[in-house]
């Protein structure tokens, strides 16, 4: 049966041993290997780097899921055959519209009854 060891020294380096205990009387130590803590070697380094690389594994993933997001988005708005720009004149003209009526508003409240009153008769 091999058995891996995986143990944290105070260092903060990893070390890992594999053992074979059907070998024999004698377990044999088939590896065993010890990473300094200053990112030299392969496959080992501190938990802060351990950390740090699944932080940034994780930001690469939300990444990839706002830019697949985005991109049916941007599908849906080429097949509803409407664009930025299109909204953005549409806005632009309800915007206009409203100002327009505003005004006709602002008209009515401020001007004195009989001027209003003419304006309305002359209307019908």
């Amino acid at each position: 049966m091999i058995t891996k060891t995986v143990t944290i020294a105070p260092d903060g380096s990893l070390v890992v041993t594999k053992r074979d205990d059907g070998q024999g009387p004698g377990s044999t130590v088939f590896a065993s290997a010890h990473q300094g803590g200053h990112g030299g070697g392969h496959g080992g380094g501190t938990i802060a780097s351990t950390f740090i690389g699944g932080f940034l594994a994780g930001m690469l993933v939300l990444w990839l899921l706002q830019w697949q997001r985005r991109a049916r988005h941007r599908a849906a708005m080429v097949v509803s055959g409407t664009t930025d720009r299109q909204t953005e004149a549409r806005m632009a003209a309800d915007v206009a519209a409203l100002a327009r009526r505003t005004a006709t508003l602002e008209t009515i409240v401020t001007d004195p009854g009989l001027r209003t009153a003419r304006e309305i008769d002359a209307l019908r």
